[in-house]
Formats: structure tokens, C-alpha cells, sequence
């Protein structure tokens, strides 16, 4: 009040942060191999003066600590301006304690034709896809394409054009897949490949992105 200010105001003006621990954010998300895209956010308290405050989230992967401070390098968040209630007559403005939102998201796109990174996912045609076929024993876990066949030249060549590492999409993504699913035997898959980028933003500005390993997506699979 000793400013003129009613208590009951709010900021009307966001906080402006800087973060720079975008390659911690981008090689934690890289490692989780999930499936689906990724998306959190943050509630950071952060008081007047700048300084950081309480951290809270809605997800509860991001409960463990452990993960949080995985997933975010805090000491790379910097305030560079506190949030504050912008007097536009007098130009002057009173800075404020504020709680700004933080969103952490995984973006991707098609390998195989140009598309908007925020495309919907899995919404591409045929032409976006490919099928191959593997024989998987479940209980030994190994895995294997099959030869002789059509797909497996044209995987071969997507794979060398692209630069990609064909034995890590066999033994990381379509493996866990089949695994997770419990398939056995000679099986029929249909996939993509899409390519990833971690995005951070504060109140819908960019705060930073980075480009992660493109990940196969293994669309449906059916025993032959």
C-alpha cells in the first residue's frame, strides 16, 4: 500500500528469463526413449527483487526430484527482469512478485518430406511411412530383419541417406516396442522415422530449443 498499490493487484507484465541449460533439458529427454511426445510445465515463484522461488508441476514423474533437476537445470534459469505492474500514464512501473509458467516440449517432424514442426503427429500419408519385417523371439530377446526382401533395401538406403544408425532403431525403438507389446515370431511393422527438437518457453516466447536423435515410431505391427 506504502506505493499506491492495492494489495490485491496482480502483475501485469511477465517476468523476462534466460535460459541456457538447454543441452542438460535436451540430452535428459533423449534418454528417456519414450514413445509419445513429451510435454511439461513448470510454476515458478520468483519474488521482486529477481531472486527464484518455490518449483511446482502438475506431472508426477517430475515429483521424483530426482528427475526434475534431470529434466531442468535450474541454476541456468536467470531472472533479467522481475514480473511488475506497468503504470502506462506515468510510465512507471512497480516490480512484483510473480508465479511464470514454463513449458517443456518435444516437437518432431517427418524425415521424408517437409512439414511445420508442429505438425500433428502420426497425421502424415503413406508416403511418410514404410513397413519391414523382423522375426523377434520374446524370450531370448534378439531380434533380426528379414532377408531377401524389398523393405529392408529401401530401409537400408533411408537409413545411409539420412545418416542414421539402423542397428540402433532395430535393438532400441522397434525392440522395445515388440517387447512392450509381447509379439513373437516373424511380425509385420509399420513405422516412421521423425526427427525431435526440445522446445522451452515462457509465456509462450522461446526461451531455447535444440535438435535430440531421431526416433522411430513404430506405427502398428502385426504377426505374419
Amino acid at each position: 500500500m506504502k506505493e499506491g498499490v492495492p494489495d490485491d493487484v496482480e502483475p501485469n507484465v511477465n517476468a523476462t528469463l534466460k535460459y541456457s541449460g538447454i543441452a542438460k533439458t535436451a540430452s535428459f529427454l533423449e534418454s528417456l526413449d519414450k514413445n509419445d511426445k513429451i510435454k511439461y510445465l513448470l510454476k515458478i515463484e520468483i519474488e521482486a527483487d529477481g531472486s527464484l522461488g518455490r518449483i511446482s508441476t502438475d506431472a508426477e514423474e517430475l515429483m521424483d526430484s530426482t528427475y526434475l533437476f534431470s529434466l531442468f537445470a535450474f541454476e541456468e534459469l536467470s531472472v533479467e527482469q522481475p514480473a511488475y505492474y506497468d503504470f502506462p500514464n506515468i510510465e512507471k512501473g512497480i516490480a512484483m512478485s510473480s508465479i511464470e509458467n514454463v513449458s517443456i516440449f518435444e516437437s518432431r517432424k517427418s524425415i521424408t518430406h517437409y512439414e511445420p514442426w508442429d505438425a500433428p503427429e502420426y497425421q502424415a500419408g503413406d508416403f511418410d511411412s514404410f513397413s519391414l519385417t523382423v522375426k523377434y523371439n520374446l524370450s531370448k530377446n534378439t531380434i533380426k530383419l528379414v532377408k531377401n526382401e524389398d523393405d529392408e533395401n529401401w530401409f537400408d538406403r533411408f537409413c545411409n541417406q539420412n545418416n542414421f544408425d539402423k542397428a540402433f532403431f532395430i535393438e532400441n525403438d522397434i525392440k522395445k516396442y515388440l517387447t512392450s507389446k509381447e509379439l513373437d515370431g516373424k511380425i509385420r511393422i509399420k513405422c516412421q522415422v521423425r526427427k525431435r527438437k526440445v522446445v522451452v518457453k515462457h509465456a509462450g516466447k522461446l526461451l531455447a530449443e535444440q535438435e535430440i536423435k531421431p526416433k522411430l515410431i513404430v506405427i502398428n505391427a502385426s504377426t505374419k
